[in-house]
């Protein structure tokens, strides 16, 4: 008996079905409290933006420090999403680990070549290769 219970618990972890009504109650309270969540962290992201934007306009370069906690910040809503939409089972931070943003956000400052046709267009594509695209 304790096996076939062991093997169904394996199975819908596998698949990421709840094996119960009661465990599908209990994902929707946390559906719900993940809602919350969500709203909070968006204004974390709206205080993000402000500083992120006020740092650039002083010092024209973006904080990389910045750079990497909005970036740890969009793959916390990426798992909130995947939680609230059942393509995961599981849970995201706090009861999981925070993810990392693991060097995913370098600042690229390589120059953007502009060529003279595209200066004299005011950055308008020209016609030759808005045709060719």
């Amino acid at each position: 008996m304790e096996q076939e219970k062991t093997e169904t618990t394996a199975a819908a972890t596998e698949t990421g079905k709840p094996k119960s009504n009661a465990e599908l109650w209990l994902r929707g309270l946390f559906m719900l409290f993940f809602l919350v969540v969500t709203r909070l962290v968006e204004f974390v992201v709206l205080a993000l933006l402000v500083v992120q934007f006020l740092y650039k306009l002083i010092t024209k370069k973006p904080n990389q420090p910045l750079l990497d906690f909005g970036q740890s910040l969009s793959s916390y809503l990426y798992g909130i999403v995947r939680f609230q939409t059942f393509n995961t089972e599981v849970r995201p931070f706090p009861f999981s680990a925070w993810p990392s943003s693991a060097g995913q956000t370098t600042i690229e400052t390589k120059p953007v070549e502009v060529s003279a046709e595209m200066e004299r267009s005011g950055g308008a594509v020209p016609p030759t290769q808005a045709q060719a695209s």
